[in-house]
């Protein structure tokens, strides 16, 4: 069954199961806008590609939320940060034009711009700064899981070693197998979806 995404003038996001309408505020876009013009002055392209790649990531976050609610998916562990992992991962396989190089600085936009969701009301130790924090690491981790050497400069400043890197593929590869699980059932046989739980051979760095 289809799910329509919806904006409008509202304050918090949230799923209407009579209408199958997920109800995303304009704010959250409005906030998104302003940050990329804060970030990139002056550089309409960059802006206008980074802004693009914030709201597909902000939309891949709110179909992993209604799916996993209204299907009461067993994501385990910190439920936003499977959430997170999934729209990394959506991402990272879209083809729909999106510069990948941009996708750290739109997952960085959406952190920043939308409030974690609690799924089942659990409390978070950490602060709103620290969550932000740890759930941005996540997005590097995969998307430099994903292929480290599209991002030299991002290695070079993290000094990541290469037992990091190799343990941020292996991080992908267990996210990739997780969400295929849970999906697994829920999916047309065609879905690129269905081969994530298929290992995938590793990067060879240069």
């Amino acid at each position: 069954k289809p799910i329509h995404m919806v904006f409008y003038p509202g304050a918090e996001a949230f799923f209407d199961p009579q209408r199958d309408e997920m109800l995303i505020p304009l704010s959250v876009l409005q906030r998104m806008r302003h940050d990329v013009e804060q970030r990139f002055p002056l550089q309409d392209e960059v802006q206008n590609a980074v802004y693009m790649a914030a709201v597909e990531n902000l939309l891949w976050h709110q179909l992993a939320r209604v799916v996993v609610s209204q299907y009461q998916l067993p994501v385990g562990g910190d439920a936003e940060h499977s959430i997170d992992a999934f729209a990394t991962l959506a991402m990272l396989d879209s083809k729909q034009g999106i510069n990948q190089l941009y996708l750290l600085d739109a997952t960085e936009t959406f952190l920043l711009s939308m409030p974690a969701f609690q799924l089942w009301g659990e409390l978070s130790s950490r602060s709103p700064a620290e969550q932000v924090e740890a759930r941005y690491r996540l997005a590097v981790c995969l998307v430099l899981g994903e292929d480290h050497l599209q991002y030299p400069e991002l290695v070079s400043e993290l000094t990541w070693q290469q037992e990091s890197l190799d343990a941020c593929k292996q991080r992908l590869q267990a996210a990739r197998q997780a969400w295929s699980g849970l999906l697994s059932s829920l999916l047309h046989e065609w879905s690129p979806w269905r081969n994530w739980g298929q290992v995938r051979p590793r990067l060879q760095a240069e």
